[in-house]
């Protein structure tokens, strides 16, 4: 360039460029000067635009390689994922096809559907066969539908499915060494030894501690009756069943009718109102995987706060050693287990009843399996303390909760109930004894009918505990494997009890109660692991129910549901919003 031109400007003006340099007018310059400097400041912008479109590309490919390695991936953990949803396939077992990642429980897991229900609504789906597959997550699971291919898994089979899917952990649950928990020869041996704690005469002994208990309900109800006011029954019954549990279990007057807020009713309204827990241990059935990555809390004890725990151990283990040193002796359970615990044994009664028949039988299986004696500690001792509460507490106030509800919606029923209590209390001069109770026929129909139409435990689980070969097939159920028994969907199933939304306590009568399946009733499960204290729960149902239909009348009220509306958040047969009815005083 001119060095005269440097710190000018060059202009361009319609094809005539001129040049000025600094303080001096616009100088015109040669055409070919003009050429050259244009093409100079034209390659400039494209040399830099290749730059920009090489990066795109790069940038472009980059992506495309992440999304192609993030696919891949994708694919790799979708297969991973879903490669136990070919497990019933392979096997040749119809199932319902799962969805990821809840599999076949959707509304289980999210609340929106009681346990019931859900697998009720499985049980349908499988309609036309014996048995089908089913996925908890990722969990496949053997649903059964047949009474009599039932009958093998839980009795004539039971050596092979002889447990049941719960952890046992002494350290971390230190309530949890119960029959309902345990597994193998311990679960074995202690059965054995608890069995004859509640035949007919065990049971008997304790039938005044239980009237006791029901005399104090009656007074706690006389203000609300003369006020005609609407009460939550299930609550009502929980301070009973409290009561009845502590005079018969630890031989312990609680008073919850007169101190509410007792510890031990604090204990049972928290018991099963942990849906938290629940839902830990559906999503430990469904990813199994989490129980290697998470610390979960089991939903009993694990999930209850220390202090409950702590509490229960204090009190049992106190009475133990209280009634050990001064020679103090109760006809309650606990004093049977102390007898167990010094001498080695309970002893069968000597008039034994056709129940107590079943029991020695149900023996004879599980002895086929015993490998060793078993000492009683203060630990089993308090852990069996502790389910004799859980299962008499939730499973007695559920049932006559739910029976009172079903004799305020049919006062037909509920009239023709209270004619046979008012009968059999007037041959005795108005006694309630445990002869007049065992005589209520109708009532304990009435029951048995709530049981069916709301059984407490709505499923049955066992898991195999050996390679099993299914009666009258070639398929082969593999060590580990989950079964369900949806106890719940059999007792709604038309074709075993017709009509089964009908409350019918008839379906029970002499007459009637061999029409169906005896595996299609299944309220206290079946076999060796039957409900060892069904009786003695049966026996506090119906004491509470004869004494308060004696003294009072139960209607709907506003505040009732009817239909009920079952909880999607508890493991058991509960009602939504609790159930609600009004109480008045005979007219007698």
């Amino acid at each position: 360039m001119h060095p005269n031109l440097r710190g000018g400007r060059v202009e361009s003006h319609l094809g005539k460029t001129t040049l000025s340099a600094p303080g001096q007018d616009q100088t015109s310059i040669s055409p070919s000067l003009a050429v050259q400097s244009n093409t100079r400041l034209a390659r400039r912008p494209r040399g830099h635009r290749s730059s920009v479109f090489v990066k795109q590309r790069i940038v472009m490919l980059g992506t495309l390689q992440v999304a192609v390695a993030l696919g891949s991936l994708l694919v790799i953990l979708y297969t991973i994922l879903t490669w136990n949803y070919g497990y019933w396939k392979k096997r040749g077992v119809h199932y319902i096809p799962p969805t990821l990642p809840t599999g076949n429980v959707k509304e289980l897991i999210m609340q929106k559907m009681s346990i019931s229900h859900m697998y009720d609504k499985l049980y349908k789906q499988l309609q036309g066969h014996r048995f089908g597959g089913i996925f908890q997550g990722f969990t496949p699971i053997l649903l059964l539908r047949d009474p009599e291919l039932i009958k093998h898994f839980l009795t004539k089979d039971f050596m092979h499915f002889h447990d049941r899917n719960l952890p046992v952990d002494e350290k971390k649950n230190p309530l949890g060494l119960h029959l309902f928990f345990l597994h193998g020869h311990l679960w074995r041996n202690l059965r054995m030894k608890l069995t004859p704690t509640f035949t007919s005469g065990k049971i008997k002994m304790m039938f005044s501690l239980i009237t006791e208990s029901s005399h104090e309900m009656v007074k706690y109800l006389e203000e609300p009756a003369k006020k005609g006011e609407s009460i939550e029954i299930k609550d009502l019954i929980g301070h009973f069943s409290t009561d009845v549990i502590g005079s018969c279990a630890f031989g312990t007057h609680f008073n919850s009718f007169k101190d509410p807020d007792t510890g031990f009713r604090k204990f049972g309204r928290g018991l099963m109102s942990n849906s938290g827990g629940f839902l830990n241990q559906i999503t430990l059935t469904c990813f199994p995987i989490l129980k290697a990555v998470a610390v979960v809390k089991s939903l009993i004890p694990g999930g209850r706060k220390p202090y409950y725990g702590d509490m229960f151990i204090t009190l049992v283990k106190d009475v133990i050693e209280y009634r050990e040193k001064n020679g103090v002796e109760r006809n309650d359970f606990l004093q049977m287990l102390i007898k167990l615990k010094n001498k080695g044994k309970v002893y069968f009664d000597d008039v034994a009843s056709k129940d107590d028949d079943y029991l020695k039988n149900m023996d004879k299986i599980v002895t086929k399996g015993n490998d060793g004696d078993l000492e009683l500690t203060e630990n089993l001792m308090v852990s069996q303390c502790f389910v004799f509460f859980v299962a008499g507490y939730e499973t007695s106030s559920s049932v006559v909760s739910f029976c009172l509800h079903e004799l305020a919606v049919n006062p037909d029923i509920q009239s023709r109930v209270r004619v046979e209590v008012d009968n059999a209390l007037d041959e005795n001069g108005g006694e309630l004894t445990y002869g007049v109770i065992q005589s209520m026929t109708y009532l304990e129909q009435t029951i048995h009918e709530t049981l069916r139409k709301y059984p407490s435990v709505p499923n049955l689980e066992r898991m195999c505990t050996k390679e099993y070969v299914i009666p009258g097939t070639d398929v082969t159920i593999d060590k580990g494997t989950l079964v369900r028994i949806p106890s719940y969907a059999l007792h709604h199933d038309p074709e075993y009890f017709p009509d089964p939304e009908k409350f019918d306590p008839d379906r029970f009568s002499k007459e009637n109660k061999n029409s169906f399946p005896q595996y299609s009733y299944l309220p206290f499960g079946e076999g060796p692991r039957i409900c060892i204290g069904m009786r003695f729960g049966l026996m506090q149902v119906k004491v509470g129910l004869a004494t308060l239909l004696s003294k009072y009348e139960f209607s709907i009220c506003e505040k009732s549901s009817v239909p009920l509306i079952l909880s999607p958040v508890s493991p058991l047969t509960t009602a939504k919003g609790g159930i609600w009815l009004k109480i008045s005083p005979r007219d007698s």
